[in-house]
């Protein structure tokens, strides 16, 4: 049941992007881009055309196999208690979607390994003012709530947002911001001119846009083998996972790092050197 006091209603952070200040990105106060340099590039802005005649959100989404999307802040939440989120959206074109989600930690993108539970709704109108409401009930594991704005990869065109709220108890703790870009970005453009380098075809870095393919990282897969033992003095401690390895000429190279058992700083790091010809390191020298 959902708490009379209202109490996150009262400390969500500009709800309805009224207030004067922005971020460096150019985002609203109390808000955030995905991507990053969408307020920067035009597709997030604030306008005075909002639901009730003040500022509202405008989304110009021109990619149609990208999304963007404006989160919030992340809130304290209470594990076990009710949480309702509403917003006022005007779809120019597609469906602009309200997203109420909880988090285990602060994280500042969409991470399937620390968001708990979501749920996201989108008004199917278009041409006029409509409202978005959603319940959810903080999950056990959950310590954080947040909000999403989010215009989908099929919602090419503009939406806007305004007169955003967030009901339930406030949880332990202040809330937490993602931190601002402050430093100007580093100008990659020099790496278009590839000359008579070899380039791999298919970089984003060189296509606006495309359809019909996409990255994916293949998973590990556990096999119960250990390549690497600590077996030796200086490994006594600890040896730990971060490696660099090539194959060179026929050899498999591997710098590790690891510490002896009189570890009592990181300062004390140590850095191993094991090579194989058949995949299973084993300490030079």
């Amino acid at each position: 049941m959902l708490l009379a006091s209202r109490l996150l209603a009262a400390g969500l952070v500009n709800g309805d992007f009224g207030a004067a200040g922005r971020a460096p990105d150019g985002m609203p106060d109390g808000w955030y881009a995905v991507p990053p340099d969408a307020a920067s590039a035009g597709n997030l802005s604030v306008q005075q055309r909002g639901a009730l005649g003040g500022g509202c959100l405008v989304f110009t989404d021109p990619w149609p196999n990208r999304s963007v999307a404006a989160m919030s802040w992340f809130y304290p939440a209470v594990p076990g208690e009710t949480y309702r989120t509403t917003c006022r959206v005007f779809n120019d074109t597609g469906d602009g979607w309200l997203y109420l989600q909880f988090f285990s930690d602060p994280i500042e993108t969409r991470d399937a390994a620390h968001r708990v539970w979501e749920k996201h709704a989108g008004s199917g109108k278009a041409g006029e003012w409509a409202t978005i409401s959603i319940d959810g009930v903080c999950p056990p594991t959950a310590r954080y709530v947040q909000l999403c704005l989010y215009s989908s990869i099929g919602n090419v065109g503009s939406c806007a947002f305004d007169d955003v709220t967030l009901d339930g108890p406030a949880g332990p703790g202040e809330p937490v911001a993602p931190q601002p870009a402050t430093e100007k970005p580093v100008d990659l453009t020099y790496l278009r001119n590839v000359g008579d380098r070899k380039q791999l075809l298919f970089d984003d870095a060189f296509f606006e846009s495309h359809t019909g393919f996409w990255w994916r990282i293949c998973p590990p897969t556990k096999t119960g083998e250990q390549n690497v033992v600590a077996d030796r003095p200086w490994e006594t401690f600890t040896l730990n996972a971060w490696t660099s390895l090539i194959e060179d000429e026929g050899r498999c190279r591997l710098w590790y790092e690891c510490y002896d058992k009189t570890y009592t700083s990181d300062l004390q790091a140590r850095y191993a050197y094991a090579e194989s010809t058949d995949g299973i390191p084993r300490p030079a020298g």
